[in-house]
């Protein structure tokens, strides 16, 4: 495995100059992008009105010219734009797959506290009192009789605390359910007004 360390600012001013479509780089006043004029688009000068973003096949974050976007490149897109991400995927600009992992690791579940009641109460009989007689002074003579081991034969009875992983603790084997995304379509442009929520955002 071999692992590159890139500078995001350098890549992210590269960035910015490419995803811009400005014909005179010169120009110090842009119009601004709207539905209803053709502008051209300066992921620069427009950083607070225009958002530029890179994302790659599988609809992961590469780059964008928001500053509040760094700290999440490399997430899935759909944690830093879900509106966005949702729009591209029921434009088909992207597809997704789901599979079966049969092999994962699970932490186990609650125990549920909905028990059954009991159906009625327990009347002992004779039986089980003679029975619990014969338990209880079984009990008491092995208590006894440990006792009596253990003034005589102190040391051989010293063992060291030993600490296991409680059964509750232990992950579990389970099947779990993936969705991968992937780029779908190559030749695909896309030019509309999508919801955000409580606004509407062009997006081209």
């Amino acid at each position: 495995v071999v692992g590159v360390k890139l500078d995001l600012e350098a890549w992210a001013e590269k960035f910015k100059v490419l995803a811009s479509n400005r014909t005179d780089r010169d120009q110090l006043g842009t119009r601004r992008c709207d539905p209803s004029s053709s502008c051209e688009m300066d992921c620069e000068a427009n950083n607070k009105d225009l958002i530029c973003v890179l994302i790659d096949d599988g609809g992961f974050l590469v780059l964008s010219n928001q500053e509040d976007h760094w700290y999440q490149v490399g997430k899935f897109f759909s944690e830093v734009d879900a509106n966005l991400m949702s729009a591209l995927y029921n434009n088909s600009f992207y597809a997704r797959k789901e599979s079966y992992d049969f092999q994962s690791v699970c932490a186990p579940e609650a125990p549920s506290n909905t028990g059954a009641a009991p159906r009625g109460v327990f009347v002992p009989t004779v039986a089980d009192l003679l029975s619990l007689a014969w338990w209880t002074s079984a009990a008491a003579w092995s208590l006894f009789q440990q006792f009596l081991y253990s003034l005589t034969y102190s040391s051989w009875f010293q063992t060291e605390e030993v600490v296991g992983d409680g059964m509750e603790a232990r992950e579990t084997s389970c099947i779990m359910k993936q969705t991968q995304y992937y780029f779908s379509t190559v030749n695909a442009t896309y030019n509309a007004i999508i919801d955000c929520g409580n606004c509407s955002r062009w997006v081209h």
